[in-house]
């Protein structure tokens, strides 16, 4: 049986996902990233609907107004 990690590890987990959207060259690797990211979000959600990931709405939103453009792509990837 998997045990949970612990909240610390959960918050350095997100943060490195992150940052390695912003950092990734690999379009493939980004794209996967992405991917998983998006999973996470969704299980961060509770039953009530509420947000247990603050910080990725403001990511999603900075890399949707991004010049960069392959953030403004895994804000989409992300979003849909």
């Amino acid at each position: 049986m998997n045990k949970p990690l612990p909240p610390e590890a959960q918050d350095e987990l997100k943060k490195q996902l992150l940052l390695s959207i912003q950092n990734e060259q690999s379009e493939t690797i980004r794209r996967k990233i992405c991917e998983v990211v998006a999973e996470v979000a969704r299980n961060l959600i509770d039953d009530d609907g509420n947000n247990q990931w603050p910080e990725f709405l403001n990511f999603l939103f900075q890399c949707a107004n991004s010049p960069v453009p392959a953030l403004k792509e895994s804000a989409l990837r992300i979003f849909t």
